[in-house]
C-alpha cells in the first residue's frame, strides 16, 4: 500500500471524501491526514524492534576505544541483545555497559578475555580493550528510515514525502493508528478504536521475529551461545 492508499483507506474509514492528493495537496483535510500518517509511522516504529527495520553494519577499526563514524546515520537504537562481533578475534562485544560498568571495566588492566565491551559516548561507539587499527566488527541496529522511495533504486527516510512511498511497516496497523488519532484529533469518541488498535500492536510485537530459545542448563555464560543442552520455546 502507497501513503495515498492508506490515507484514502482512512478517509472511508472516518466518513470523509478520500483525497485524490495528499503530499503537496492544498486541501486541508488532506494535510491533516499526512500529518497524522506520519505521526502515526514515527510512534509505531519505536513500539517495537521491528525485524523489518533491523539493519545490519559493518566497519574498520580505527586504534583507540572510539571509532567515529562506525554507526549507521540511520540507526535509531542498537538491536535485540545488543551483541557485536569482534570478527578479526572471534570475540563478542557486550553491552551497553551503564556508566559506573563502563568506568570500572576501563579501569582494569588490559588482559585477554573471552569478549569485549561497547558503550555509546556521544555520538560515538567506544569499544574496551581498544581495537587495533584496521579490524573488522559487525553488528545489527534497528533503523529509523520505516519509510520507501519509489525508484530505482529504492530510497528511504523516515518521513512520507510523495503519494507513491511505502512502508517497511505493517500498513494496516498504521490504518488502525490513523484511524483513533483522527478521531481524537477531531474531539470525537476514539477508546474503542485505540483499544482496538494497542490489541493489534500487541499481537504483531509478539509475532515480531518469531519465538525465542531460552538456555535452561545449569551452567551460566555471559558470552551467549555456549549451552545448548535444554531448551523451551517461548510464545
Amino acid at each position: 500500500m502507497t501513503l495515498l492508499s492508506i490515507v484514502q483507506d482512512v478517509a472511508l474509514e472516518v466518513g470523509v471524501t478520500p483525497p485524490t492528493a495528499v503530499v503537496g495537496s492544498l486541501d486541508l483535510q488532506a494535510q491533516q491526514l499526512q500529518r497524522i500518517a506520519q505521526k502515526e509511522a514515527t510512534a509505531l516504529a519505536q513500539r517495537s524492534n521491528w525485524t523489518r527495520l533491523i539493519v545490519p553494519f559493518e566497519f574498520t577499526t580505527v586504534a583507540g576505544m572510539p571509532q567515529p563514524g562506525a554507526l549507521p546515520a540511520e540507526m535509531n537504537r542498537m538491536s535485540p541483545g545488543r551483541v557485536i562481533w569482534w570478527v578479526d578475534m572471534f570475540r563478542p562485544i557486550l553491552g551497553p555497559l551503564t556508566p559506573e560498568e563502563w568506568a570500572a571495566a576501563i579501569s582494569r588492566p588490559v588482559s585477554p578475555g573471552l569478549w569485549g565491551y561497547w558503550r555509546i559516548i556521544g555520538e560515538d561507539l567506544n569499544i574496551y580493550p581498544a581495537p587495533a587499527d584496521g579490524q573488522t566488527v559487525r553488528g545489527e541496529c534497528i533503523s529509523s528510515n520505516w519509510c520507501i522511495h519509489a525508484g530505482t533504486p529504492e530510497t528511504y527516510g523516515d518521513r512520507w514525502t510523495a503519494d507513491t512511498d511505502t512502508t517497511r511497516l505493517d500498513e494496516e496497523l498504521i490504518t488502525l493508528g490513523m484511524i483513533w488519532r483522527w478521531r481524537q484529533t477531531k474531539g470525537l469518541d476514539y477508546a474503542e478504536d485505540m483499544a482496538t488498535y494497542e490489541r493489534q500492536v500487541e499481537q504483531a510485537a509478539a509475532r515480531n521475529g518469531g519465538m525465542k530459545d531460552i538456555n535452561m542448563s545449569a551452567t551460566r555464560y555471559r558470552w551467549p551461545g555456549f549451552n545448548w543442552s535444554q531448551t523451551i520455546n517461548v510464545v
